[in-house]
């Protein structure tokens, strides 16, 4: 049922994916591709769109239901997907798990996350079907522009040279394939038989979603707090037309980035979050990137902050089986998951005199910063924290005796 479920829920995602992508392939803002390479002695562009030759739909859509799991393309990248297909693709693996832990012969949490972690095995014959069946390439007409530092050197070949245009393999199938469904799909068949037994009370979900928003932030406060000097050094976010030998920086100092919404990229950057700029305007043979200042006290306090939370939770409802504490303390991305939704969309700022937008990756924001990290290290947390309490019990009950 597994793979039913799970090649079901593939197809429903991807069908979202291309009624609301398709509509982009010739967006009149923005390119549908771009590629950028530079080297030592080096540099070469190009972007594809919002005019000339462009894959077709489908291929397009391939592309972006790929980047909803994380995964990009062998060369090259595509604009940000629309964010609300990242709730559609969180919620796909997750109600396929629900729905396959929910059959008979399932009675415990754990027992409903293995089951519904088998959803994987329906999305990764189809994942990799479409890395590697789907490629596009590009006609002549599309070119690659490349500007040698020695000589001063330009040319113009077609983009076909460096090969066809296709999704990497093997990261993006490992995401797609396997760590999103698997991980989704094994949360949500968990949740579907705990709220079942009765072993999810309403009081938990309110609990979790209480100690992982103070988390969420309480870490977002001192990352503020934290940031105070890094924000002395200007953040570049830069933007090269082929037309230039050098790059035209646009530095984002104190008077552009107010301190709140510098701490949010900071925030989300700590988690893994990939900060980068969009382009607002139609644009052709462009360069961008964005440097981000990061201290590692600041990462580490990224991994403290929900692990804590997580031994919180766990100490409040006194668990001491370590399966269960895991399942406890990764509540609280019940908390984290809607505020690491809404800063990412509240952070996007548009620099003075810039035809750029610079905000965390909403996919990021949502798998990394909202699920990902404080999953992980709440559900560590809450082990911890069983691990100590029976020791600390064990060690108490042994004094009497010595």
């Amino acid at each position: 049922m597994g793979i039913t479920a799970g090649a079901a829920a593939f197809q429903t995602v991807f069908a979202f994916t291309y009624l609301i992508e398709r509509q982009h392939v010739r967006s009149p803002s923005k390119p549908v591709y771009e590629f950028f390479l530079i080297g030592i002695d080096a540099r070469a562009w190009t972007s594809v769109g919002p005019d000339g030759a462009l894959p077709d739909a489908t291929d397009f859509a391939v592309w972006q239901f790929h980047a909803l799991h994380g995964g990009g393309l062998e060369f090259g990248s595509t604009p940000a997907p629309a964010w609300p297909l990242v709730v559609v693709a969180v919620l796909g693996p997750f109600g396929a798990g629900a729905l396959v832990a929910a059959g008979r012969g399932v009675d415990s949490p754990s027992a409903g996350a293995v089951r519904g972690s088998t959803v994987a095995l329906g999305y990764l014959p189809l994942a990799v079907l479409t890395a590697r069946t789907v490629k596009w390439d590009p006609p002549r007409s599309v070119r690659l522009f490349q500007n040698g530092v020695v000589g001063r050197q330009k040319e113009n070949i077609p983009l076909r040279t460096w090969g066809d245009i296709h999704v990497q393999m093997p990261e993006s199938v490992l995401l797609t394939g396997i760590a999103v469904p698997l991980v989704l799909g094994a949360v949500g068949g968990a949740v579907a038989v705990a709220a079942r037994e009765g072993e999810l009370s309403t009081a938990q979900l309110r609990h979790g979603s209480v100690y992982g928003a103070a988390a969420f932030v309480g870490g977002w406060l001192v990352t503020l707090l934290g940031t105070g000097g890094l924000r002395d050094r200007p953040l570049e976010v830069w933007d090269v037309p082929r037309v230039l030998s050098t790059r035209d920086a646009i530095e984002l100092g104190e008077s552009q980035v107010d301190p709140l919404t510098y701490a949010t990229w900071q925030f989300h950057d700590l988690h893994g979050a990939t900060i980068g700029p969009m382009f607002t305007h139609s644009v052709m043979e462009r360069e961008t990137g964005l440097v981000v200042n990061t201290e590692i006290a600041l990462v580490v306090l990224a991994l403290l902050v929900p692990a804590l939370a997580g031994a919180a939770l766990v100490r409040r409802y006194s668990v001491t089986e370590p399966r269960t504490a895991a399942a406890t303390g990764a509540l609280v991305v019940v908390g984290y998951l809607p505020l690491a939704a809404v800063t990412a969309l509240d952070a996007a700022l548009t620099p003075a005199g810039a035809s750029l937008i610079v905000a965390p990756s909403f996919v990021d924001a949502v798998l990394l910063t909202g699920l990902a990290v404080p999953g992980l290290c709440g559900a560590l947390g809450g082990v911890v924290a069983t691990r100590v309490s029976v020791g600390v019990s064990a060690l108490t009950g042994a004094l009497p005796g010595l």
